[in-house]
C-alpha cells in the first residue's frame, strides 16, 4: 500500500509533473480534503516576467525536498 503524503505550509517541494517539472518552491496553502496545495515558485524558475508564481497542484504532482 502506498504511503499517504502530507504537507505543511513552509515546506520545500519539487514539482514532478506538468510545465514546471523540476521547479522547486515552498508550500503556501494545503487543502487536505481535496488533496491539493499551492506552491510558490520563485522568479528565477517561473520566468522573470511572471515573478513569484503560486501554482495549485495535486499532492501526487510534488515531492518533498529533504532539508
Amino acid at each position: 500500500m502506498k504511503e499517504e503524503q502530507s504537507f505543511t505550509p513552509g515546506e520545500a517541494v519539487e514539482i514532478t509533473s506538468g510545465p514546471f517539472t523540476k521547479a522547486t518552491g515552498k508550500v503556501r496553502d494545503v487543502n487536505n480534503d481535496k488533496r491539493m496545495l499551492v506552491v510558490v515558485v520563485k522568479e528565477g524558475q517561473a520566468g522573470k516576467i511572471l515573478g513569484d508564481l503560486p501554482i495549485e497542484l495535486k499532492f501526487r504532482e510534488v515531492k518533498k525536498i529533504a532539508s
